[in-house]
């Protein structure tokens, strides 16, 4: 899943997504950065990978927020076992996000995944 952003971009992007995974979420957590909105697909249907997945997709000006967070809800409908949670930067920000806030944050969407069937695992 390669991204057309500069390695220097992508590494900037990485790294601030996991400081605030860090410091809001208290865990690690496996990031991901896409361009094309299909691979979340891939993600979500990997039920081996870790219990906590961020995707930062970089391609967010593709979908308005309205339809993205529709999309959000409509993956979430399709897909027991996950709770996933959308941050786009047109929207409004959910209280999961409420204390993002990255040097180039304004440049993707965020989408939150969380496996809960291996919770007590």
């Amino acid at each position: 899943m390669a991204t057309m952003l500069g390695n220097a971009v992508e590494s900037l992007v990485r790294d601030e997504v996991s400081r605030w995974v860090s410091h809001t979420l208290k865990r690690e957590a496996d990031i991901q950065i896409i361009d094309d909105l299909a691979d979340i697909f891939e993600i979500i249907s990997d039920r081996d990978r870790d219990d906590v997945t961020v995707v930062a997709w970089t391609e967010f000006d593709e979908m308005d927020c309205n339809k993205f967070y529709e999309f959000i809800e409509d993956l979430n409908t399709a897909n027991g076992g996950l709770w996933i949670e959308g941050q786009h930067p047109d929207g409004e920000r959910a209280d999961l996000f409420d204390t993002y806030d990255g040097h180039v944050a304004d440049d993707y969407a965020l989408i939150f995944i969380h496996n809960v069937l291996t919770i007590g695992d």
